[in-house]
């Protein structure tokens, strides 16, 4: 019994540590977005002033 417990512990910590990792991906993602949009934008105010 409690082997039986101790890996579901263990499938629920794994769980938690995927979902984890997944959302710290996607908040990378999110902020590399960010700077190339803020780049982008930039770019196109320098084209706009040099017109």
């Amino acid at each position: 019994m409690l082997t039986k417990v101790m890996a579901e512990l263990d499938d629920v910590v794994d769980q938690e540590q995927q979902e984890l990792e997944a959302k710290n991906k996607i908040l990378s993602d999110l902020r590399h977005l960010e700077k190339v949009v803020k780049q982008k934008i930039e770019e196109i105010e320098e084209q706009l002033d040099k017109l």
